[in-house]
């Protein structure tokens, strides 16, 4: 599937405003909480926008993957990548987390695939996006909020697609939360006045949040994953991720399951 994909340009306008800013505040939390969960060896963002969603996580190498000019003030160590096709080999990845990536992509599925493809089995995969039932994106709010560039209805993934897509490359969903619920009208001061809203929004209507968060975990058919033993990995700093060879000892172990009466 191809579609038209938000551009970088448009969005770095509305992810450098004040709107764009309490998106992506609520979904840093989201992440911060997340990733502190998630153990292994190797763990990557791929996609920016401002967003650092591996500073909580406790796995050591970890590397942001910027997809075409994305710029970044990160320090930590990046490439540049194709998010149709992405450089990583297959069962190499612990965690991966994709803030706003399928919304930028032109082939969102090719992206989620291939993200699905270099998960270890009951590797964990963190997405975040624009939520589309939101109020933010009827014609009136748009229309008012023209100025911050948001992408259009038709250039995101409707919520049930992304759920479709997600079970067609073996992911399980774990968790989705959705959050933001302050007016697109509000700016500067005024998103602090309306913060009555967020838990309103909780209470009474969660799903029309304008952000979601979704947890998903790889599953192998027929295998249980076993947590394995990190204390003796031989881990490199400068392991390049594309050609990640996971210590052999130490891998994660992944066992039939019984199926004895």
């Amino acid at each position: 599937m191809t579609k038209a994909a938000p551009t970088l340009a448009a969005a770095g306008h509305w992810s450098a405003s004040t709107a764009g800013a309490y998106i992506l505040e609520w979904e840093r939390a989201q992440y911060d909480a997340a990733v502190a969960g998630v153990f292994g060896y190797y763990a990557m963002q791929i996609g920016g926008l401002g967003l650092a969603t591996l500073a909580e996580s406790r796995i050591q190498q970890r590397w942001l993957a910027l997809v075409g000019d994305q710029a970044t003030d990160s320090h930590q160590p990046h490439l540049r990548v194709d998010a149709e096709q992405l450089p990583l080999a297959e069962g190499s990845m612990d965690l991966i987390t994709l803030p706003h990536t399928l919304e930028l992509s032109r082939q969102p599925h090719a992206t989620l695939r291939d993200a699905a493809r270099a998960l270890v089995p009951g590797g964990t995969l963190l997405i975040s996006g624009f939520h589309t039932p939101s109020l933010w994106f009827n014609p009136l709010a748009r229309k008012r909020a023209a100025h911050l560039q948001l992408p259009a209805p038709k250039q995101l993934i409707a919520h049930q697609r992304l759920l479709d897509w997600l079970g067609l490359v073996g992911l399980s969903v774990e968790a989705i939360h959705y959050g933001a619920y302050r007016p697109l009208g509000c700016q500067g001061g005024d998103f602090s006045r309306w913060a009555v809203m967020e838990r309103w929004g909780q209470a009474c209507w969660p799903f029309f949040g304008a952000a979601y968060f979704l947890q998903a975990r790889k599953q192998v058919l027929g295998a249980r994953y076993l947590h394995p033993q990190w204390q003796n990995a031989q881990l490199s700093a400068n392991t390049v991720p594309g050609a990640l060879n996971r210590p052999q000892q130490n891998q994660p172990k992944v066992a039939p399951e019984n199926t004895a009466l």
